[in-house]
């Protein structure tokens, strides 16, 4: 269970007419929700998979789910100012970002704060490449003097304050694919549809 992400407040990225709301708000209606907890806004492989999520969004509401990426700096930051390939990820329309001031969310995935060296692991280093020149681009070094940026993100599913799924960032910054997170949901909703139907 995650009674205790309930009442944290979130803030829409754009913080338009959206403004400000409660997590539970975002499984209110009885929808399973996908969250990625974003490790780090400057990062090239955490654009990519949100870029990658954003893609499925389709496929997700088809399994009764929505998606919300949390992110824990505000990207009107001035380190952010001159960031293009940001503006380009956050302009997707309606884009489901919001802002975690407590990161309530990475400290309910462990809070384990990630070491700089981490990132210089040669697979690390290859994979930040490939997700550039696929244009998420983004810096090593550009946000890493935020606290928010010092602990590792990672997946959950949840339905109400049920966790269904749950996966933590790897040491090496491998997250769950868009595709295998749709396959969850599908599971969990034909497992339901399965026995609704057994108990007719």
């Amino acid at each position: 269970m995650a009674y205790e992400l309930a009442d944290v407040k979130l803030v829409h990225h754009e913080a338009t007419s959206k403004g400000k709301l409660y997590a539970k708000d975002l499984w209110s209606d009885g929808k399973m929700v996908v969250v990625y907890v974003m490790r780090r806004l400057g990062c090239p492989l955490c654009r990519q998979l949100v870029a990658e999520l954003l893609s499925y969004r389709e496929q997700f509401e088809s399994v009764n789910a929505r998606l919300a990426i949390i992110i824990g700096v505000d990207p009107s930051a001035d380190m952010f100012r001159h960031d293009t390939a940001l503006k380009n990820l956050l302009g997707a329309p309606n884009a489901p970002i919001y802002i975690d001031e407590s990161l309530a969310f990475k400290k309910y995935l462990g809070g384990e704060v990630v070491k700089n060296t981490a990132a210089c692991h040669p697979s690390v280093l290859c994979r930040y490449i490939a997700a550039t020149l696929r244009g998420h681009s983004g810096s090593m070094t550009a946000d890493l003097s935020c606290d928010a940026s010092k602990a590792y993100g990672g997946t959950i599913i949840l339905q109400g304050p049920s966790v269904l799924y749950m996966h933590k960032e790897s040491k090496r910054f491998v997250n769950c694919s868009a595709e295998h997170l749709f396959s969850v949901c599908k599971l969990e909703l034909n497992r339901k549809k399965f026995f609704a139907n057994g108990l007719k």
